[in-house]
């Protein structure tokens, strides 16, 4: 059996290094087709600030107590991935150490260049400014230089004017003023107290530049959810400004504009979205013949929308950028974690390490009475609407009473699951509850969210996963949305070892199901896609239609495959030999061969671990819809329920052998028949033979299982539907029929917007769910 795996929707599993980067279109972010759409980052990427350097972008955002500050590049401001980190701890206060500082540490940074250095100045809210400074923003930055210790500052931007004065702008926490220093040439001490400059409605997060003569202030007023984005303009550096507002309430504000060598103003700012915290956005700015800023669509927030006018090296498909879904797995392949890492206050020294065991991270546990004051906790920001995070952890290495595994973070608030050992023995453990002992000494742990509820499951072979029934509701906590991450912690310092934390995620859960290349037979191809959750062994064949491949037209059957998989159920998708390629123009299959490879496929799915061998079932798409009768027909045990897709009925030897191209095809050996709405395909005289004795309405009459029909009503083989009906009756098993008013015989998938295809699916994956 050959497997390989291969994403359905999102990226499998990367080795090495995460944020890989994948060509892959997301409800967000890169459309691929020269648009992106709303928001560009969908993590908790608050009160960001961008900046330019050549073709370059850098973004940098709020961590506040999450260890270290993450450096974000860009070629497009569209496509991001994280290439560093400013600091890996924040040697501040010992609040820093002993898990004291939740929704404090780093608010709204600020990032510049100058003569060659990078700099990030930062506030916290209760010990004071500080800045580093680096010539590679990957890394390594300076140590942190204690600009001023004070308490109440927040949002700081430094300024060096054309004359080579620096200044730094800054709020107050609580709501304002705006206060103006002068600044040490090189940035590392103010020089003097401050002059306030403007007074707002919870005026903060300004950010200062110079335009056409003008001193700009851009900053947001109103509140974190409700705030919008107001400028402020004056041809003194200390006023008196003139205000504008340039978006309302309730738009993405507190963000950087940047400017493009193209000319061209962009503003890259966050949106509070609930559990998700605060995400970015990226709004076009436009300047006015009065010298104003015009921001979005005439002032008003924009979803989707040309992408910015870039060098055309870092256009799509370009190395290093193009489009780009941010790879957050990781295979701890490398000598050093990733940046998508972040620690939940200080790590202790020594807390992970990836060369002891070569391949695994070794998380080290320190003492705590729980996880929310639980040092080296291991976190990552979430992301989209859904999710699968997968973990292996190996539990040989904790001491008595120690727990290790994985979290969903909320705040301050904890849903975990994981190992513990208890009098000796490696048990599974979660809240509240010590559940059964290990087989050996690895556990698996998985996390499934979709929207803000989310469910934590474990298992104990790696294949069957038990739902430790925990509500988890995610939310946003502590100035933070919801997180994801790795713990250990307890007396006696022992530790545990992490083989792979796999992170997929899409804007639905069932854009979330992997897929695995499998060998059903020889010479047979299929695709086995696993249940995302719980399984209870109930399975689905799907056999495709004539000419076509395992997927289907407008790959319909893949969806099918995505949403059983979403709602636990395996299923296996086959290409038929003779067929299974959308390019193919020669046929060489026929309903003999089809029927033998639906019967391997069969076979192979009641062998895999955990299918439960009478919860099988089947649907078949129009010739796939004969192939799936006649199996269920000459295997009548086989299936509990059979689902068709735009089937024919009755004698198809009197319908095939009918059909022009079949007399031609019996007479010369072959023939070519042309479809307007598909391709010329050519077709053998073996194909038409193989239909001699085949009459759908005796299969069916011996098949005893759940029987359910879709076809739609503009379908050339509407007709058969009361002959399907009539052949069930006497059955006890149930039957249902479909008719989709005005669908054709591929429910129009080429034409979403008629919603055809869309409801045949619904329809379809309800069918199993209610019959197997």
């Amino acid at each position: 059996m050959i497997l390989k795996l291969v994403a359905l929707g999102v990226a499998g599993v990367l080795a090495g290094r995460a944020w890989a980067g994948e060509a892959r279109v997301l409800g967000w972010g890169d459309q691929g087709d020269g648009t992106y759409r709303n928001p560009v980052l969908k993590a908790d990427y608050s009160d960001p600030d961008v900046i330019r350097v050549g073709e370059d972008f850098y973004l940098v955002a709020s961590e506040f107590h999450f260890v270290g500050m993450q450096v974000l590049h860009s070629r497009d401001l569209v496509n991001w991935r994280v290439i560093g980190q400013v600091f890996d701890r924040l040697p501040i206060d010992a609040k820093y150490d002993e898990m004291r500082a939740y929704a404090q540490g780093t608010w709204a940074p600020s990032l510049r260049y100058r003569d060659g250095v990078f700099y990030v100045y930062v506030c916290t809210p209760q010990d004071g400014l500080f800045m580093w400074h680096t010539k590679d923003p990957a890394g390594p930055w300076s140590e942190m230089v204690t600009v001023k210790r004070v308490s109440g500052w927040e949002d700081p931007c430094p300024f060096w004017d054309d004359d080579g004065q620096a200044y730094l702008v800054r709020g107050k926490v609580g709501a304002g003023p705006i206060i103006l220093h002068k600044l040490s040439a090189d940035g590392t001490q103010l020089l003097d107290d401050g002059v306030e400059i403007y007074r707002g409605p919870v005026a903060e997060g300004p950010k200062l530049f110079k335009r056409g003569g003008f001193y700009f202030i851009s900053l947001p007023e109103g509140g974190v959810t409700e705030g919008g984005q107001t400028v402020l303009r004056a041809k003194s550096i200390y006023g008196p400004y003139e205000r504008r507002e340039v978006l309302p309430g309730g738009s993405p504000h507190q963000g950087g504009i940047v400017e493009l060598e193209s000319g061209e103003s962009w503003f890259l700012a966050f949106k509070s979205t609930g559990y998700l915290g605060r995400i970015g956005h990226l709004l076009p700015v436009a300047w006015g013949e009065d010298g104003w800023p015009v921001f979005g669509d005439r002032g008003r927030t924009v979803e989707r929308w040309t992408k910015p006018k870039v060098a055309a090296d870092s256009k799509v498909g370009a190395a290093g950028s193009g489009v780009m879904k941010p790879e957050v797995s990781e295979e701890f392949g490398a000598e050093t974690l990733g940046p998508v890492w972040q620690w939940n206050h200080n790590p202790t020294s020594g807390a992970a390490s990836l060369t002891e065991r070569s391949g695994w991270l070794r998380l080290r546990g320190e003492a705590a009475a729980e996880l929310r004051v639980a040092k080296n906790t291991l976190t990552q920001k979430l992301w989209d609407e859904a999710g699968v995070v997968d973990v292996k952890i190996d539990a040989s290495g904790l001491s008595e009473g120690q727990r290790a595994g994985f979290t969903f973070v909320c705040g301050n608030v904890f849903y975990w699951v994981g190992a513990t050992r208890r009098e000796g023995v490696l048990r599974v453990r979660y809240e509240g509850e010590v559940g059964p002992a290990l087989k050996g000494e690895a556990l698996w742990l998985r996390g499934i969210y979709d929207g803000e509820r989310a469910r934590l499951l474990y298992s104990l072979d790696g294949a069957s996963y038990v739902d430790t029934g925990i509500a988890v509701q995610l939310r946003a906590g502590q100035w933070k949305g919801a997180r994801v991450g790795l713990f250990c912690y307890g007396e006696g310092g022992g530790s545990v070892a992490v083989d792979y934390f796999r992170y997929r995620y899409a804007g639905a859960l069932a854009e979330v199901a992997v897929d695995r290349e499998v060998e059903v037979a020889a010479g047979v191809q299929g695709l086995w896609c696993e249940p995302v959750g719980v399984w209870d062994g109930r399975t689905v064949l799907l056999y495709h239609s004539f000419a076509d491949d395992r997927d289907g037209p407008g790959d319909l059957l893949k969806r099918v495959a995505q949403e059983l998989s979403a709602k636990g159920v395996a299923s296996l998708r086959v290409n038929f030999r003779g067929e299974g390629d959308k390019a193919r123009t020669r046929i060489e299959s026929t309903l003999t061969t089809r029927i033998a490879d639906a019967e391997a496929a069969w076979r192979f799915a009641a062998t895999q671990r955990g299918v439960d061998v009478s919860r099988i079932g089947a649907l078949g798409w129009s010739l796939g819809a004969t192939t799936a009768i006649e199996t269920a027909g000459r295997n009548p045990a086989w299936f509990r329920s059979v689902a068709v897709w735009s089937s024919p009925s009755g004698d198809q030897e009197r319908e095939m052998l009918s059909r022009a191209v079949a007399k031609r095809a019996l007479r010369d050996g072959e023939a070519t028949q042309h479809d307007p709405a598909w391709k010329s395909v050519t077709t053998t005289r073996v194909f038409y033979e193989s239909f001699r004795g085949v009459n759908l309405d005796v299969s069916l009459r011996k098949y005893p299982g759940a029987f359910f029909s879709v076809r739609g009503s503009a379908d050339h083989l509407a007709q058969y539907e009361m002959q399907f009906m009539k052949n069930r009756a006497g059955v006890k098993a149930p039957a249902e029929s479909l008719l989709i008013a005005g669908a054709n015989h591929v429910f129009d998938v080429f034409a979403p917007e008629k919603g055809h295809a869309e409801r045949a699916v619904e329809a379809t994956v309800g069918w199993f769910l209610r019959t197997l």
